[in-house]
């Protein structure tokens, strides 16, 4: 016997379907996707595991750390006759013994040159030992030396030809023009 094939029927009629209130942002249809794009959203998925991953990274090794510092302390400290607990005073006494050193040595240093000059003090530079180097005038090299700021003029082979001073060494001049 054939029996007949029930088939149901939905809650609302195809025309009565409540549609959404939003956009439809979802792609529900994968096989419209073109293989590139589902590549590159892969890509992008995985970058931001990695990304989120590596975000966590400082907490697990923080766990981790604490775990194995624990277990340690478990497995050499409390279990009798596995290692002795002076050994970890070693390292702390090596930094002491070398901390003392380095500072001995630097104070002995200080005592054995306190006092004592070794650079010389360089000759003053004259307005003209700077003008010759600068291939300015005199006049140009007399204002830049009392001038706190200054707009200097220069021509086309880059020799200063001309200062306006804006302010001077002292407070007696504001504002002084060299002639170019």
């Amino acid at each position: 016997m054939n029996t007949p094939v029930v088939v149901p029927q939905p809650a609302f009629p195809k025309a009565e379907l409540p549609q959404p209130s939003f956009p439809q942002l979802i792609i529900h249809r994968p096989h419209l996707q073109s293989n590139v794009n589902r590549s590159m959203h892969r890509a992008l998925t995985l970058i931001a595991w990695a990304l989120y991953m590596y975000l966590w990274l400082p907490l697990v090794t923080l766990a981790l750390w604490w775990i194995s510092t624990h277990l340690g302390y478990q497995e050499l400290i409390e279990t009798p006759g596995v290692i002795d607990a002076a050994l970890f005073l070693v390292p702390i006494k090596a930094a002491i013994v070398a901390a003392v050193l380095l500072i001995g040595w630097a104070e002995y240093n200080r005592w054995r040159f306190q006092g004592h000059e070794r650079r010389h003090p360089q000759p003053n530079v004259t307005p003209a030992d700077s003008a010759g180097v600068l291939g300015a005038t005199a006049d140009v090299s007399n204002a830049l030396l009392g001038s706190r700021s200054a707009i200097v003029s220069v021509d086309q082979n880059a020799v200063p030809i001309g200062v306006r001073v804006l302010a001077q060494l002292n407070a007696e001049a504001t504002t002084t023009d060299v002639p170019r």
